[in-house]
């Protein structure tokens, strides 16, 4: 259902990258969201040291900020196993995988048991959303899968480190992680 899709894009900054993504899911909006139409605001600017993406999805944020910035270190959060896979292959694509930290957990106060569901089936929208973890979308009561995580805090992921950049959307988990 999901085939396996590859394009090239340009970050924000003009500099090119070739994202992997899913057929027939929300990955290409999230994409294009993201490298067409800065959703972020990222374009012009200078960002060194740390950036935060939490709830990375398939990469893009950090895939278009380690691109664009070569002082830059990106910590990708993401709970969903397909999605930290795309991740993974992005990174490998554009070069930069050994400035791209992934942490394969979810957003939320450290150490609380976190339930994410992901994977929904049932009808259109479903599908669609199937690779946003926790997805609100009409998707709760569809067929899904869960996975059950110890949800990392912005202390577990930089201590008292300075922080450049944060991109947050996780679902709702945004205030808990923030809490410490």
């Amino acid at each position: 259902m999901y085939a396996p899709l590859v394009r090239s894009w340009s970050t924000p900054n003009g500099n090119p990258v070739v994202m992997h993504y899913r057929a027939d899911s929300s990955d290409w909006n999230t994409i294009s969201s993201i490298l067409d139409h800065d959703e972020y605001g990222i374009k012009g600017r200078r960002i060194d040291g740390l950036a935060l993406d939490i709830g990375a999805h398939l990469g893009a944020m950090s895939i278009a900020l380690a691109v664009d910035n070569p002082n830059l270190h990106v910590i990708a959060v993401e709970p969903v196993p397909d999605n930290v896979r795309l991740i993974r292959e992005n990174a490998a694509a554009n070069g930069v995988t050994g400035r791209i930290t992934i942490v394969e957990s979810a957003a939320g106060r450290s150490g609380e048991a976190i339930t994410v569901r992901y994977a929904f089936e049932g009808d259109e929208t479903a599908t669609h959303h199937a690779f946003i973890g926790n997805s609100t979308l009409g998707t709760p009561d569809k067929p899904h899968q869960t996975r059950e995580l110890r949800a990392v805090g912005i202390t577990d992921l930089v201590g008292d480190a300075e922080v450049a950049w944060t991109k947050i959307d996780c679902e709702g988990g945004e205030w808990a992680f923030l809490d410490d």
